[in-house]
């Protein structure tokens, strides 16, 4: 997860208060000029440095020097260096986030962004933290096949875009939530192909991409606790049982002040159409039945869509300035159905 907000010391840890240590966070921007405009967001883990880290991130150093604001990336419950959190559900998360907040000195709100699993993380920080938030970015969001409320139709029809392997894996993360290690390290059968990097999820774009992001050096690093605990327990809590879903949010800036700026108190979820790791149909009906959801749906883009060339600006500039200020000349500007 990343959270951009006021100073930070890099080389500090954060500590939980039930007490869990948080690995130290990593940022970029001017901490100075961060006080001015705080914006948090999610990812798995901090970035590491060294070759390829510029590439993988969401906003780069001349973009928060240009906006003044300050990005905090942070290892989550059971990555890197952050202690596990064998009891976390979908609703600890978000008051870690909001805890870190605090222990950090960000000040009362900040923006998050979320990609993949982190971007369902983001529906968690709007139930739970709303109060918190100034905006959010949802970047290709992991959906829950069993949330409350979602048509039996629209989950059938996302969950047959995943390969048999990968239903079977989220099938026994939901179900058999004990059994999600067993499954995803016997040889008997195939275990989930996200976690081992099958090229079949990869859109044709997100092949050309893969060579910028993926095959990361430091992967021993953030899983160094093992993929119990932050790969499988991503699964376990992502594909549970939850009492709640995103569509029976309602709209935490409804009555936002006018003054938090022109960009502020809007969620923006982003999502590629050819993504063939987490479907889109279930981005496009939360959209639809969230109308103050401010949703943008690339054509020609897969999962990895975050990392193409200029996207990081277009995301962060239309959750710190509103989409007025998006450049016409993008390569991918975003679209509506």
């Amino acid at each position: 997860m990343s959270v951009v907000g006021a100073a930070v010391q890099a080389d500090s840890a954060a500590t939980a208060q039930d007490p869990r240590h948080a690995g130290r966070p990593a940022g970029d921007g001017d901490q100075d000029e961060a006080q001015r405009r705080q914006v948090p967001g999610l990812s798995g883990n901090r970035r590491p440095e060294g070759e390829g880290q510029a590439q993988a991130r969401l906003c780069p150093w001349e973009l928060a020097q240009e906006l003044g604001v300050y990005m905090l990336s942070f290892d989550r419950p059971g990555y890197a260096e952050s202690d596990p959190h064998p009891a976390r559900t979908e609703e600890s998360i978000a008051l870690d986030i909001a805890e870190l907040a605090d222990n950090l000195q960000l000040g009362r709100k900040f923006y998050l962004a979320g990609f993949s699993m982190g971007g369902e993380i983001m529906w968690s920080c709007l139930k739970y933290i709303p109060h918190r938030l100034s905006g959010v970015a949802i970047l290709g969001p992991v959906g829950n096949y069993w949330w409350p409320g979602l048509p039996s139709n629209v989950s059938r029809d996302a969950w047959y875009q995943q390969l048999p392997r990968d239903q079977w894996a989220v099938w026994v993360a939901h179900h058999l939530p004990w059994l999600t290690y067993w499954w995803n390290t016997q040889k008997l059968f195939p275990a989930s192909s996200v976690i081992a990097y099958n090229p079949a999820l990869l859109s044709q774009e997100d092949e050309m991409l893969m060579a910028k992001f993926g095959y990361r050096a430091y992967m021993p690093q953030i899983r160094q606790q093992g993929e119990h605990e932050c790969l499988h327990r991503d699964m376990m809590v992502g594909f549970g049982k939850w009492s709640w879903s995103p569509l029976q949010l309602e709209n935490p800036f409804a009555d936002a002040d006018a003054d938090d700026g022109q960009g502020a108190g809007k969620v923006h979820l982003w999502h590629g159409a050819e993504d063939l790791i987490v479907p889109v149909s279930l981005s496009r009906y939360i959209s639809q039945k969230l109308p103050w959801v401010v949703y943008h749906e690339l054509p020609k883009s897969g999962h990895l869509f975050p990392i193409a060339e200029g996207m990081a600006d277009i995301i962060v500039k239309s959750l710190l300035l509103g989409d007025d200020h998006l450049s016409s000349s993008a390569s991918q500007p975003p679209h509506s159905p």
